[in-house]
């Protein structure tokens, strides 16, 4: 779902939104075992009805840049019900009140909110690859990483703050959302605008509220 998103113009909001509950169904998952996790990200079906609603509006683009002009009319409005549904789709795909129970807190004014997560892997594609969101409170930038590894997660860690660097430097305080190897990352010792990330900023590390929903872990379950 991460790579159908990134794929259309507009939706950095929703990457990020899917980013942070991933992450919470992950936790959650860890907490209290894979029936805790609760939410659908995607399902098959909706894929598929999808990508063929996508191809009917592109044929029907096609149609319509050589169309009499009677027939324009027509097939405007045959787009338009393309578009409506396949923005209701995507809403049904991911949907954070059904996934979770409700919104996640947005990015205060003062921060820039940051999550990454590993897309998935397909058999024949280029090395692994981790989307990184950047939210404020008034845009959400969106960033492809190389995947990090553990042994150098630093090196991942750079690159992101090279790629949001200019709406980061708007901000005072940057939360960060870590997952996997970036877990690792001592973020206020990097280097940035001539110093240390820390001496410019603050920065603070976490998980989003709705994973906190008194969870105890159980035997059996490892970070």
């Amino acid at each position: 779902y991460l790579k159908l998103l990134l794929s259309i113009q507009g939706a950095e909001g929703k990457v990020l939104e899917v980013i942070r509950h991933a992450r919470v169904r992950a936790l959650r998952t860890y907490a209290g075992g894979p029936r805790t996790a609760r939410g659908q990200s995607k399902t098959a079906e909706l894929l598929t009805r999808y990508s063929t609603l996508l191809a009917e509006r592109e044929a029907t683009q096609a149609e319509l840049q050589g169309a009499p002009r009677d027939e324009e009319a027509v097939l405007q409005n045959r787009l338009q019900r393309l578009k409506s549904d396949l923005e209701m789709l995507l809403e049904m795909l991911y949907t954070s009140d059904r996934a979770d129970g409700g919104h996640l807190q947005p990015p205060a004014a003062h921060e820039l909110l940051l999550a990454c997560y590993p897309l998935p892997a397909e058999p024949g594609e280029p090395p692994p690859q981790w989307v990184c969101a950047g939210g404020t409170a008034s845009s959400t930038q969106v960033l492809r990483i190389a995947a990090p590894t553990d042994a150098a997660p630093e090196l991942a860690a750079q690159a992101i703050l090279a790629g949001f660097g200019e709406a980061l430097r708007q901000k005072k305080h940057l939360r960060v959302l870590p997952y996997g190897p970036l877990r690792e990352v001592p973020w206020a010792s990097l280097p940035w605008a001539g110093g240390r990330l820390g001496e410019q900023l603050t920065i603070s590390y976490g998980v989003d509220p709705l994973a906190m929903d008194g969870h105890i872990p159980q035997a059996g379950y490892r970070a």
